[in-house]
């Protein structure tokens, strides 16, 4: 649902199923991708070494964390490290807009 609303607002979506899977496709197609919307819960690599796998790859990604926990924990590690916001779930259409313009701005 969340790729057909940012589709709706003109972004092209890329989507990943697990960490692996999206760090190959950021190295494939990084030159073009503004953002990288992170789940912190994933099969296989997690959240947290995805954070840093993406980091190694390009120090100056923007990424945006979406997860159904509190702000404590990794969420605080990895805003501490940079992270361009958080997008706590449930969310809405109006958040997810919100939480992605503030974090491409943050990027610019």
């Amino acid at each position: 649902v969340s790729a057909l609303v940012l589709e709706d607002l003109g972004h092209t979506v890329m989507l990943a199923a697990s960490g692996a899977t999206g760090l190959s496709l950021f190295t494939k197609h990084m030159g073009d991708i503004d953002l990288v919307i992170l789940d912190l819960m994933m099969p296989g690599m997690g959240g947290i070494e995805t954070f840093h796998a993406l980091r190694d790859i390009d120090p100056a990604v923007q990424i945006l964390l979406a997860t159904g926990h509190g702000e404590g924990g990794a969420v605080a590690e990895l805003l501490a490290a940079g992270a361009s916001g958080l997008l706590q779930k449930p969310y809405d259409a109006g958040e997810l807009r919100a939480a992605v313009q503030r974090a491409l701005a943050r990027g610019r």
